[in-house]
């Protein structure tokens, strides 16, 4: 992907834009500062280009605004510079271990509850200073936030470092405390030596057991199964700790969290690039997997995977707290003191004990947006029911096409097909009608561009010769040398000249795109829901925050409903699938940009093309 104002790399949005992040940090710098002028010393011409040494201030900034870029996006609080967080936390690991082992002693004796629960409150100061040795941007924050997030991140740390010993011990199908002990056995472990209980070993066996065997079961041997190495269990304890949905933080604590979650992130994304994972597209996904074994709904103790209304909770509670509070029910009541046990095992919770709890958790009304998703629970499902109809009106526009086809009538069929295609959209999604006109026709203008080439990929995937081209529509496309000369040649290039030209574009399609798309073997509904998530995407230019806020939630909702399908169909691979489709994604973002170079080059050299096909790449490239 390319930076839409200076064409550098690029892999995230800033600021409203797809752009890069030297031009990110322009556009913050000058808006920050709040430069009074700045000139173009040309005609207001000037390239922008990452190749050009000096850029004229003035027309990278008219760009920077051109394709999208928002000054109201940009936030005071500036993260200070830290490219290796993670390494900085591993290196400062071991000194945690030195501080601990002069706090605790060495011992290979095995603990037991009461010795358990008094490490961990002795190791709450010493993990406390080494969080604020480690993080500059932690001790920036007030005393009320850092209480707060670190208390939150302390109960996931217990758990975590229980989890990270298990799995670097060779027995591993044993307890043992972050500090690294070993429990004893579960009828061991709740007496010890005094026996202050009535309760015999057999009764504590009966009652205590399933949550031994629970843990062990449903969340330390997935764990151990993800094989996550000591660089990747660091970046997830940094995920833990900065956590905007921890209860008791204020909204600039949320922000700043944000942000430094997204710098892990890059941090990891490199790590796995420069090491060559074998499988670095899926391990943010193992890491993000990871993070919810250790995450419970802070209401019904429920297993959550991501946080709502301002808290980490299940989406049972989650419905029932918008509902609540949507539905404006006058009154609800108590019949037990307001005592109420509020746990998943109970059939039917008090409202009023699940609610207090709601918001003594941190969930807030004001987080419930007054604009809700229309009710669809199968999206993906509506689009795919609706994609026959699109092949009977492009028969009927196109008719049956048993020749093959050149570069001029290709693009005649994409200007015809853009009607058709839209009429499928508005047919599939509701919210695509709720958008304002003229972001609605960015977003799909965006949309179409990448709709032509994974329509040309799947295609392509599903015909029996994999060696030859096709456009959206199904057809095959000439040879090279043919297809950008048909039958009138405006151009004086030669059939080896365009060869020499074009040969480069083909080969680089069909190895760096069709063949990785065709080993990721999409069925027809991770195809589908591929299409949806590249309709719905926030980042795109052109388009309003009440656009992109609809983007958003509207991709939650594919993305939740295909966990599920993978869930239903109990797919070997249903964790690494969702990272497959995000690549394949990618896949078409390179492949529409291959396009669009080759529809650049057909105008320069008078090659037969469609003037409104060229005018939507041009637009949505810029």
């Amino acid at each position: 992907m390319q930076c839409a104002v200076c064409s550098a790399q690029v892999i995230e949005s800033h600021f409203g834009a797809m752009v890069c992040r030297s031009c990110s940090a322009f556009f913050r710098r000058y808006v920050l500062t709040k430069k009074k002028r700045i000139a173009c010393k040309a005609e207001k011409t000037c390239s922008i280009n990452h190749n050009i040494r000096k850029m004229c201030r003035f027309c990278r900034m008219a760009k920077c605004l051109q394709v999208g870029m928002i000054p109201t996006r940009i936030n005071e609080p500036i993260i200070s510079k830290n490219t290796d967080k993670i390494l900085e936390m591993l290196s400062n690991y071991s000194r945690l271990q030195e501080e601990r082992l002069i706090a605790y002693g060495m011992s290979d004796e095995k603990v037991n509850f009461s010795t358990a629960t008094t490490i961990m409150e002795a190791n709450y100061g010493i993990s406390r200073k080494h969080i604020e040795r480690l993080s500059k941007e932690f001790t920036k924050l007030s005393k009320k936030n850092q209480n707060a997030l670190f208390d939150h991140y302390y109960t996931g740390c217990i758990v975590a470092e229980n989890l990270y010993c298990a799995a670097t011990s060779e027995k591993s199908e044993k307890f043992r405390v972050h500090t690294g002990r070993e429990t004893l056995p579960i009828e061991q472990y709740f007496l010890g030596e005094n026996k202050n209980t009535y309760l015999t070993d057999i009764q504590i066996n009966e009652m205590f057991k399933p949550f031994w065997i629970n843990g062990m079961n449903q969340v330390v041997k997935p764990l151990l199964e993800l094989k996550l190495n000591t660089f990747e269990i660091t970046a997830l304890f940094g995920l833990m700790l900065f956590d905007g949905s921890s209860k008791g933080i204020d909204d600039d604590c949320v922000e700043i969290c944000y942000k430094i979650r997204n710098i892990i992130f890059r941090e990891i994304t490199a790590y796995h690039r420069e090491t060559e994972h074998s499988r670095s597209f899926d391990r943010m996904a193992d890491i993000m997997y990871a993070l919810t074994l250790m995450m419970r709904c802070a209401v019904c103790n429920a297993k959550v995977i991501e946080s709502h209304f301002g808290a980490m909770v299940c989406r049972a509670c989650a419905a029932f707290f918008r509902r609540y509070v949507i539905a404006k029910s006058s009154l609800i009541t108590c019949s037990n003191e307001k005592k109420c046990v509020i746990n998943i095992n109970v059939k039917k919770m008090c409202r009023f004990c699940r609610m207090a709890k709601c918001l003594k958790v941190g969930m807030a009304a004001t987080r419930i947006e007054d604009q809700i998703i229309l009710k669809s629970t199968d999206k993906i499902l509506a689009f795919m029911k609706n994609y026959p109809r699109l092949q009977e009106d492009r028969m009927i526009v196109h008719g049956h096409l048993e020749e093959k086809i050149n570069f001029s009538t290709a693009t005649t069929i994409m200007e015809a097909d853009y009607r058709i295609s839209r009429n499928l959209i508005e047919r599939s999604f509701k919210e695509f009608g709720i958008i304002r006109k003229n972001s609605r026709n960015a977003i799909f203008d965006h949309f179409y561009t990448r709709f032509i080439v994974a329509e040309s990929a799947f295609n392509v995937v599903n015909s029996n010769n994999t060696e030859n081209f096709r456009v959206k529509t199904g057809h095959e496309t000439l040879p090279i040398d043919k297809f950008f000369l048909g039958e009138n040649k405006k151009t004086k290039l030669t059939d080896d000249q365009i060869n020499i030209i074009f040969e480069p574009f083909w080969r680089k399609s069909m190895t760096q795109i069709i063949k990785p798309f065709i080993e990721l073997k999409l069925d027809e509904f991770e195809f589908t829901a591929m299409l949806a998530i590249m309709l719905f995407d926030g980042s795109y230019s052109r388009i309003d925050d009440n656009c992109s806020k609809m983007c958003y939630r509207v991709r939650n909702i594919i993305f939740r409903e295909i966990s599920s399908y993978h869930k239903e169909i109990d797919h070997p691979r249903s964790f690494d699938r969702m990272a497959d489709i995000m690549y394949a994604i990618t896949l078409m973002e390179k492949s529409r940009q291959i396009v669009s170079d080759q529809l650049t080059l057909s105008c320069l050299f008078n090659l037969d093309h469609n003037e409104q096909i060229c005018q939507i790449f041009k637009e949505t490239s810029q």
